[in-house]
């Protein structure tokens, strides 16, 4: 396992700067792990570039956020922060990296994180392309054996290969590209603790690069919205998704409509006459129009060079209630309502930022919504409450989207 390039020792001299507010030498890795700990979420991103930087914020103990018409002032706690960061101490004690540079997140500024907690390998060069090959948990051995044969073809060619790590058709991908000694980036929805923070896998492959954007001060405990989060992290990172099959209630539904909102280019490996119960998100993306089938044997240069545009309407149909189950496939795209301008009917949804992010980007999760308006979970639920009450939208669940008298306004 390679070493983290941030040490205990630098933890030790980031708690005495934030006791004396004199921050010399700092990291500026660290310096964003510790707004992490403040309780910044990854859209505070490029508000802090445009304050100066992670460490000129740290100094200031403030940043500015908008979530509603009215500018709020975040004020940061150091002793809350200095406590959480000894928290890292155990993580790089077994050689846990932070991945926090902007070099080295460029590939996730449509879905930003503050940090990345790195298990196992180095992140591979930005510049190479990535191919995420997620799929159903309760695939087949045949679909396997195929998701396996595509990931590792794929590697040979330079591919950097990213999942979620789950169980099916993620470590079928994952086991495929490592076997012909593939770089593969895992992109976890868990929160590891303590001395047993790496994973197992990792321990047993430490060619694998293992991401995490939990810190250990996370709170502990599966969250269903976590995973949604990995899965927007996933699309973010990719040059094309490759959807092998699943259901309409799986996640991977959740990363399609990630790939959809950042513009990455989805397809799915043609039917072979197994797992059709698990056709459904293939056989949805081409009656939507928001992808096409592909071969085995697909070269990456034909990948790289898929289409980004998506046919108007077909983001709208995906962007739905995780509940809620699709539109009928018989239903066109054309059919299907298309996001509207925010310079057209319905501009009024300016005066709240929270109603433009849902008219113009359609239904998010509660995370991602924070997150695209640089705003804490907490503040945002504020706003939200405010105007399911003013019934201006809704929220089922972790999903929030616009209610329909607002959208006929």
């Amino acid at each position: 396992m390679q070493p983290s390039s941030i040490l205990a020792a630098d933890v030790l001299t980031l708690r005495r700067a934030l006791e004396q507010g004199l921050f010399i030498d700092t990291p500026a890795a660290l310096a964003w792990v510790a707004l992490d700990a403040a309780g910044l979420a990854g859209g505070f991103r490029e508000a802090v570039r445009a304050a100066g930087g992670p460490v000129a914020v740290l100094q200031r103990r403030a940043i500015a956020a908008f979530s509603t018409p009215r500018q709020r002032t975040r004020v940061l706690n150091p002793e809350g922060i200095a406590i959480r960061l000894e928290q890292l101490l155990p993580w790089l004690d077994v050689g846990v990296g932070i991945v926090a540079d902007d070099d080295r997140l460029v590939r996730f500024v449509d879905h930003p994180v503050c940090a990345f907690f790195r298990f196992g390998a180095e992140l591979p060069d930005p510049t190479r392309p990535v191919v995420a090959i997620v799929g159903s948990r309760q695939a087949g051995p045949q679909t396997l054996a195929r998701t396996a044969a595509l990931a590792a073809s794929l590697s040979k060619q330079g591919a950097v290969i990213v999942s979620g790590g789950a169980a099916g058709i993620d470590s079928a991908a994952q086991q495929g590209a490592r076997a012909v000694g593939g770089d593969v980036v895992v992109i976890t929805g868990r929160n590891l603790h303590g001395r047993a923070a790496v994973p197992d896998e990792v321990v047993v492959d430490p060619g694998l690069c293992w991401l995490s954007p939990y810190a250990p001060w996370a709170a502990p405990g599966a969250v269903k919205s976590r995973f949604a989060q990995r899965n927007a992290y996933i699309a973010a990172m990719a040059d094309v998704v490759v959807a092998v099959c699943g259901a309409t209630t799986s996640g991977t539904r959740h990363t399609v409509e990630a790939a959809l909102r950042f513009g990455r280019p989805i397809v799915s490996l043609k039917p072979d006459g197994t797992d059709l119960e698990l056709g459904a998100i293939a056989e949805r993306l081409v009656e939507t129009g928001t992808g096409q089938l592909i071969d085995d044997d697909v070269d990456l240069t034909t990948l790289q060079g898929l289409h980004r545009g998506i046919v108007p309407g077909a983001a709208a149909a995906w962007l739905r209630g995780p509940d809620q189950p699709l539109l009928p496939l018989s239903l066109s795209a054309a059919r299907v309502p298309e996001p509207r301008s925010v310079d057209g009917p319905g501009a009024h949804v300016d005066d709240a930022p929270l109603l433009r992010l849902l008219w113009t980007r359609g239904a998010l999760t509660i995370d991602d919504a924070a997150s695209a308006l640089s705003t804490s979970v907490r503040e945002l639920l504020v706003d939200v409450a405010t105007l399911e009450l003013d019934g201006a939208l809704r929220r089922e669940g972790a999903l929030l989207t616009l209610s329909s008298a607002a959208c006929k306004a």
